[in-house]
């Protein structure tokens, strides 16, 4: 499936809740953290012309950056929800894939020293849990000896449905600023209908992927 103006939309649904007024005792939060993403080692496997070959493959780390807004209940304030997108990438044989997940999560929290400052816990350790929506590119390069890389075709993408979870803790500095670190894990399978060279070739394989992160929360 293409869609390739998906993040765009995303980040405009994003940054419209973020400016969106909000009522004076609702507890709105919302977060942008950066880290590493380091996807497991697995297998690809390639088929074209009615024959596949499966091969290892080193996925690597990478960077990652990411942005999640969300509520904690009035009425029962350990729960809250939240949306979430990010990017990173991994390395592929001539190549690598792009990922842009969005998560729509449900959160729980603890309230650990609590005090007229704050109120709601200046210490609050809490997990996360939901499925994603991963959208894909498949990006394919090649080059002649000692020349640049060059794209080797139309690059392809995949949206797939997967698994994301998360525990962090949150520390406030103020009443409206935290910071956090969170460990993040994903996990999907994208497949792609590649096109190089006029050969077409299907690609799949499945991606498990461990992320360290750190990042500021506002809280309004």
């Amino acid at each position: 499936m293409k869609f390739t103006q998906l993040p765009i939309v995303i980040l405009v649904v994003l940054g419209f809740l973020i400016v969106l007024p909000t009522p004076a005792r609702a507890e709105w939060f919302g977060d942008l953290y950066v880290g590493v993403a380091s996807t497991e080692d697995g297998e690809i496997t390639r088929s074209a012309f009615g024959t596949s070959v499966t091969e290892s493959q080193d996925f690597g780390s990478s960077f990652t950056i990411g942005l999640r807004v969300g509520k904690w209940l009035e009425n029962i304030p350990w729960l809250g929800f939240a949306i979430d997108y990010s990017i990173f990438s991994v390395s592929v044989d001539h190549g690598d894939i792009i990922t842009s997940p969005v998560s729509l999560l449900a959160m729980a929290r603890m309230q650990w020293m609590v005090s007229t400052e704050f109120a709601r816990g200046r210490l609050q350790p809490y997990v996360g849990m939901g499925p994603a929506l991963f959208y894909s590119q498949l990006n394919s390069f090649s080059s002649a000896p000692w020349g640049p890389l060059e794209k080797a075709g139309d690059p392809d993408t995949s949206i797939d449905l997967g698994l994301d979870a998360r525990v962090g803790v949150a520390w406030s500095i103020t009443q409206t600023i935290a910071l956090f670190g969170e460990y993040r894990f994903s996990t999907f399978k994208p497949e792609f209908d590649e096109n190089a060279y006029g050969m077409s070739e299907k690609i799949e394989t499945e991606l498990i992927t461990h992320y360290g992160l750190a990042g500021i929360s506002c809280r309004f």
